[in-house]
C-alpha cells in the first residue's frame, strides 16, 4: 500500500466532548501507525489468504467456493481487517467493498533455469492470531513458494 486516506464517518467533531476528542486522536494515531506499517497487501481478483494448494482443494470440494465474495472465502487467520469490516460484511450489497487485508511479504520474480523461464511467487502470511510468536508452539508466519 503506497497511499491511503482515513475518511471520517461524520464531517465534524464539534459534538464530541474533550475526552472523546482525545480518544478520537488516539484511535486515529493507532490507525495511521498500522497503515504506515510495511507489509500490508490486498488483491481484488486473487485470494492471497490461501495457499495455491488449498485454493485448488477448496474449489474441488465445494463447487460454489468461487461464487462467494472474496472476503467470505478468505482464510480468516490472515485477514487483518476482519474486525473493521464485520458490519459491512453483514450487508451483501457491500460485498465488493470488503477486501481482505493481508500482512506479510509477497515477491514475484522471473527466473531462468536451464533455458526455461519460470515465474516464482513467494507469499508469507502473518496470522493476526499470533502477531508475535508465542510459547505454545504457534507459528506467526506461513510461507508458500509457488512456481
Amino acid at each position: 500500500m503506497t497511499n491511503y486516506d482515513v475518511i471520517p464517518f461524520v464531517k465534524s467533531t464539534l459534538h464530541l466532548t474533550q475526552s472523546q476528542e482525545r480518544d478520537n486522536r488516539v484511535y486515529l494515531a493507532m490507525i495511521h501507525r498500522v497503515l504506515d506499517t510495511a507489509g500490508f497487501y490486498y488483491s481484488y481478483s486473487y485470494d492471497i489468504t490461501h495457499t495455491k494448494q488449498r485454493l485448488h482443494q477448496l474449489s474441488t470440494d465445494n463447487n460454489g467456493f468461487y461464487q462467494l465474495p472474496l472476503f467470505n472465502r478468505a482464510d480468516e487467520r490472515f485477514v487483518w481487517n476482519s474486525h473493521l469490516l464485520r458490519e459491512f460484511v453483514a450487508q451483501p450489497e457491500l460485498d465488493q467493498f470488503c477486501v481482505p487485508l493481508l500482512h506479510g511479504f509477497i515477491s514475484i520474480k522471473n527466473i531462468t533455469i536451464n533455458g526455461k523461464l519460470f515465474t516464482f511467487h513467494l507469499i508469507s502470511r502473518r496470522s493476526w492470531h499470533r502477531a508475535v510468536c508465542d510459547t505454545t508452539n504457534g507459528v506467526c508466519h506461513y510461507w508458500q513458494p509457488d512456481t
